[in-house]
């Protein structure tokens, strides 16, 4: 027998995959698409998974569903780190607690402070700093910025904004971003548009926040300047997407997807 003579095996490569195997194939394959594109819209996910399902379906649909499952164990990754730092603060605060009783000074009572702001106990927070907030601690810049977030999430603006700027009045400039963007925020918070939006645009070249860029959209579609708006919801979108798996920022993406080409009036609370 000749080896390199096919023809008694051409017949077999033609009947392996019958037609029933193939419409079992493209049956299979249609249906992963249906659910993986209903899944991209409930979840309301980037639109180009939905060209990715036509072009290369089932790979596709098959590698969006193995993006879910990393996204999951990601979060659940966070998830733990999230309550091991919960945990450790707690017994932070705890010692503190007890370490105050024994001898009140500034360094502990800032430092619980510092305890209570990160565990989202703003009122408990602004009790401490201010209480360190006397002496030759009156005007200290570092305790009256942490005293002016706890006000902020307090949604006591004018006192936070009465605070912060004490800061910029000293020669003070550790923090001087996130000061900066507290300034605008508070700006934002009390309708000083024009303050907030040249607070923001001083931050915008170095920044890579999605929740930064998602604020001036709000702004600018509650001025009904719509593609400026637009503009801004897109680079938020763009800017989540690069960190996907931080709950935060998929806030602002959910916020950005939902305001994108609005036209109507009304504001739009973050």
């Amino acid at each position: 027998m000749n080896l390199l003579d096919f023809s008694h095996i051409s017949a077999s490569l033609f009947t392996t995959a019958g037609p029933n195997d193939f419409s079992y194939f493209g049956a299979t394959s249609l249906v992963l698409s249906i659910i993986a594109s209903v899944l991209v819209l409930m979840r309301r996910d980037s639109p180009w998974w939905l060209v990715t399902f036509l072009l290369i379906s089932p790979l596709g649909p098959l590698v969006y569903f193995v993006s879910l499952i990393v996204k999951k164990i990601r979060r659940d990754e966070h998830r733990h780190f999230h309550h091991a730092a919960k945990r450790f603060l707690e017994g932070r605060l705890r010692e503190l607690q007890a370490a105050l009783e024994q001898s009140d000074t500034i360094a502990r009572r800032s430092e619980l402070g510092e305890c209570y702001l990160a565990l989202g106990r703003f009122q408990e927070a602004k009790e401490c700093f201010a209480h360190c907030l006397r002496g030759n601690f009156k005007e200290d810049p570092l305790l009256l910025f942490r005293y002016a977030i706890a006000c902020y999430e307090l949604k006591e603006f004018e006192t936070a904004k009465q605070a912060l700027k004490t800061t910029f009045e000293n020669n003070y400039s550790d923090h001087l971003r996130e000061r900066r963007y507290l300034k605008a925020l508070l700006h934002a918070e009390l309708g000083e548009d024009e303050e907030a939006l040249a607070g923001f645009r001083e931050l915008n070249s170095a920044a890579d926040s999605p929740e930064l860029f998602c604020r001036q959209a709000i702004i600018y579609q509650n001025r009904q300047e719509f593609e400026k708006a637009d503009a801004f919801f897109l680079k938020t979108m763009q800017l989540a997407t690069r960190r996907p798996m931080h709950p935060e920022n998929m806030r602002w993406m959910r916020l950005a997807q939902a305001n994108l080409g609005k036209r109507k009036q009304g504001s739009n609370s973050a």
